[in-house]
């Protein structure tokens, strides 16, 4: 369990990395101060803020993925044995029925002062969601010829995404770190 915790917060902390620019090679790398989307939530503005005085401070993050299988809430369990939170909580939207409980939790996190961050686990368009189905092969060139099952497959599957990341963004006060597993 310790290594899956380890593994874990080792993947959060790598995406969690900021963006930096060395002067030279003997001095050491600052942050860029400005987000890229210059129409950036004020929210996605106030946690690089807040990345950024984490980074002046020299300090790190931890972060854990919550997992809904497995019959244990690894976020609780790094609390129960080192007495804190993490200060990043991994979601995911991997199957469609539990996504609006995935961003409850991630909403409520980031109203707490926590940090969330949120993937996808894309399964491959015509195999269904989920783990198992994102490493099944298919014909991806076919994704993008109109009027193939996977074309229509690809943007069914891109809407329903969208849909539930305009949750989030609609959640007042809410914002996450996002990648695409």
């Amino acid at each position: 369990m310790l290594k899956r915790i380890l593994y874990s917060t080792t993947f959060l902390l790598m995406l969690l990395n900021l963006q930096v620019s060395a002067q030279n090679v003997n001095e050491s790398p600052r942050p860029i101060e400005k987000l890229s989307n210059p129409k950036a939530s004020k929210q996605a503005k106030k946690l690089y803020k807040k990345l950024l005085k984490y980074s002046a401070d020299k300090k790190m993050l931890s972060g854990q993925m919550w997992a809904p299988w497995g019959g244990i809430d690894e976020i609780e369990y790094v609390h129960e044995v080192t007495g804190k939170y993490p200060a990043v909580r991994g979601h995911d939207l991997i199957h469609d029925g539990s996504n609006k409980r995935e961003l409850e939790l991630l909403i409520e996190w980031y109203r707490k002062g926590g940090i969330p961050t949120l993937m996808w686990h894309w399964g491959a368009p015509t195999k269904g969601e989920g783990y198992e189905q994102s490493k099944m092969r298919i014909d991806v060139e076919k994704c993008f010829i109109e009027g193939t099952p996977e074309y229509h497959a690809m943007w069914q599957d891109l809407r329903r995404v969208a849909d539930w990341l305009t949750v989030l963004r609609d959640a007042k006060g809410a914002c996450a770190l996002a990648s695409n597993a």
